[in-house]
Order: structure tokens, then sequence, then C-alpha cells
């Protein structure tokens, strides 16, 4: 089981980039969805400022779906040494996301 403190995807400190909204979410999901496995998955979810979520599963420690790395610019702090890439979700959207047309009005 990850101890929520610990919950924080790799690389993703305050030099990271990525900063991280409160407390993970516990949760539980269903593999599969309709007619899948039905497998019940105990769940953490941590929101990240730029609204990117993240979901590790609360037993092995592992993504539930994949991370990609993305690059990043480097730090011109000095003595400051950040990684050249930070992990970012591919299946979960960003939270409250709502695109806008050229108007400025929502578009969907």
């Amino acid at each position: 089981m990850i101890d929520p403190p610990t919950a924080t995807p790799p690389g993703c400190g305050a030099s990271g980039g990525v900063d991280l909204r409160g407390a993970p979410e516990p949760m539980t999901i269903t593999k599969g969805g309709p007619g899948g496995t039905g497998e019940r998955i105990p769940i953490l979810v941590q929101t990240a400022r730029h609204g990117g979520r993240f979901a590790f599963d609360r037993s092995a420690g592992e993504p539930v779906w994949p991370l990609e790395e993305k690059p990043v610019a480097a730090s011109d702090v000095p003595g400051q040494h950040a990684g050249p890439t930070r992990p970012a979700p591919t299946t979960l959207g960003a939270c409250g996301a709502t695109p806008m047309g050229a108007a400025g009005a929502p578009s969907a």
C-alpha cells in the first residue's frame, strides 16, 4: 500500500515543475468497465496544479494508466538541477477543463 505523503510520482517535486494540490484521494475502480473483468482495484488519485491527474494502484504502487515523460525547460536558478523531463498523465484529463472557442465561449 502507498503511504499518501509519498504518493507523488517520481520527478514531480518542486524542481520537476508539478505542484500537487492537497492530499491524494483514495477510490476504487472496476477494471474493464461495463462488460470487463469486473476486478475492483483500490487506487489513489493525485491532482497536480496544472489539472493533470495521476492514478496509482494502492496495492502495487504502480501507475494505473501510462505516464508519458515530457521535456521541460532547464532551470535558470543557480545551483538548481532539474531533470530534463517530467511525468504527465496520458489518460485522465485535466480537472475542470472547458474547451474554449475563438470568441472565448465554451466550444463543447
